[in-house]
């Protein structure tokens, strides 16, 4: 669905800036585009910085992905399982700069419209700034391995039959 929805959104700003250069301005000017930083707070969140995002469908936008911890970052937003947008275009907004995201955060789900919150556990974390003039200035600028929130790792349970025995001292 996102991927649907990002390919929507680039043909109808392509046609535009074809159809109107003189009231759009023509292209992206260089530099104009949005610009973004990620980071591991190490404590179950991560920051997220950003500026730039303009809103309409000439504008660029910071995209935040959680994939899986085994997948890479690229543009191609298949299979991201949470996205959050500086635009808000999934039905979940980024939080103003700068974004602290943990798990609990509503984010938008790969084929769902409706934001759902994010799930403790490792993921891979991509930031990508979407130039919606002009795709092929699409970049990844953030790219971690981050834990979202306090995922419980199984244990081994404990019971006296367990302990370690120790051998008898002979005191003579």
């Amino acid at each position: 669905m996102a991927t649907k929805l990002i390919t929507r959104v680039r043909r109808t700003a392509a046609a535009l800036v074809v159809a109107t250069p003189a009231l759009l301005g023509g292209a992206t000017p260089a530099g104009a585009l949005a610009t973004a930083s990620v980071v591991d707070n190490g404590n179950g969140s991560i920051t997220v910085t950003h500026a730039g995002a303009a809103a309409g469908l000439l504008g660029s936008n910071v995209l935040v992905a959680l994939r899986d911890a085994s997948l890479t970052c690229s543009t191609n937003f298949n299979p991201y399982l949470y996205i959050l947008d500086a635009n808000g275009e999934t039905g979940a907004p980024l939080a103003s700069s700068p974004a602290v995201v943990t798990a609990g955060t509503s984010a938008g789900p790969a084929g769902s419209p409706n934001p759902v919150p994010i799930a403790a556990g490792n993921y891979r974390v991509c930031v990508v700034v979407l130039d919606y003039a002009n795709p092929a200035n699409d970049s990844v600028v953030g790219d971690l391995l981050a834990t979202i929130g306090n995922p419980t790792t199984p244990t081994t349970p404990t019971t006296p039959g367990n302990a370690p025995q120790v051998s008898p001292a002979y005191t003579g």
